[in-house]
């Protein structure tokens, strides 16, 4: 046996020691995060929900396709992280990068306490559309029918003008663009 071999399996055990070690401590602290942060809004979120218009609560499939295809194919939980701490509260950090920090932690877990659906819900229900929140007030304001009854030009104009509902309203140039937009990269991603 070389004489070094020894020393390199104590190393060896040392740094897994402190992988295990410190994974387990990356699991604590997310825990004592979601506990701490996520849980106690909960609640609240899923009374939002449950007070959200059927249409918003399920929201259609052409909605979610735009949704991932406005946010680049992520999760809207970013962003819906963004909307429940305006309506909710967020006494979490406020400083970089802990701000970016818990931002990307509320985003993630948003993910294990909800489903896909279960976020676009909260996502149509508690975005500003420019009057009040909500894709379904928008699309009855529109086009005086239910989100789920819009053809897909339509609910691509409900998705575009979230991104900023002022001047989308007043701009009828920029909301077509942005929605003929939106409907070529979902009819490109879905060709894929």
């Amino acid at each position: 046996m070389h004489p070094t071999w020894p020393i390199v399996r104590r190393l060896l055990k040392s740094a897994l020691a402190l992988g295990i070690a410190g994974f387990a401590s990356l699991v604590l602290l997310i825990a004592i995060f979601d506990f701490r942060y996520i849980q106690p809004r909960l609640p609240a979120m899923h009374r939002i929900l449950a007070d959200a218009s059927r249409e918003n609560r399920h929201p259609p499939a052409v909605i979610r396709q735009l949704l991932t295809t406005t946010h680049r194919g992520s999760s809207t939980s970013y962003q819906v992280y963004r909307l429940i701490s305006y309506r909710i509260g967020d006494d979490g950090p406020r400083r970089f990068p802990w701000r970016q920090m818990k931002e990307i932690l509320w985003s993630k877990l948003l993910q294990v306490h909800f489903d896909a659906e279960a976020i676009d819900a909260l996502y149509c229900t508690l975005e500003y559309n420019g009057q009040d929140y909500g894709a379904d007030q928008l699309a009855q304001r529109l086009y005086s029918k239910p989100l789920g009854q819009l053809s897909p030009e339509e609910a691509a104009t409900v998705v575009a003008i979230f991104r900023a509902p002022r001047r989308m309203l007043d701009d009828q140039v920029s909301r077509e663009r942005i929605r003929d937009h939106l409907l070529a990269e979902m009819k490109a991603s879905s060709a894929h």
